[in-house]
């Protein structure tokens, strides 16, 4: 029996991906394992329209509720899917951006034009 444990725990290291700590506002932390890839697949299928399996959707909900995570590796992948996930629905058209913050330095690179 303790060689198979120590099987299993080998497979678990191998194939699930590093905790990630999620921390609450009430102080209560949470966690969670998901990958990147998971985590991109999320925010792919929601800007989509998809609608989100339940795993997905339960995940993003403790992210969207979290105000701090701890990532294995010091990543911040998670605090782009919390970020993501508060936006508003409504997608913010470039008219509109420029409006509200002039044009973008970007803006001379797209065209070819670099410096001013």
């Amino acid at each position: 029996m303790r060689m198979l444990e120590k099987r299993l725990r080998a497979l678990e290291a191998r194939f699930m991906p590093e905790p990630i700590v999620l921390f609450f506002e009430d102080g209560t932390t949470r966690e969670i394992r998901a990958s990147a890839r998971f985590l991109l697949s999320i925010m792919a299928d929601r800007s989509k329209g998809v609608e989100l399996g339940p795993r997905q959707a339960e995940t993003l909900e403790l992210i969207r509720r979290s105000v701090a995570a701890e990532e294995p590796g010091e990543a911040h992948f998670t605090d782009l899917v919390r970020m993501y996930a508060n936006a508003p629905d409504e997608s913010c058209r470039r008219e509109e951006m420029l409006e509200m913050n002039g044009p973008s330095e970007l803006d001379g690179w797209r065209s070819g034009r670099r410096g001013s």
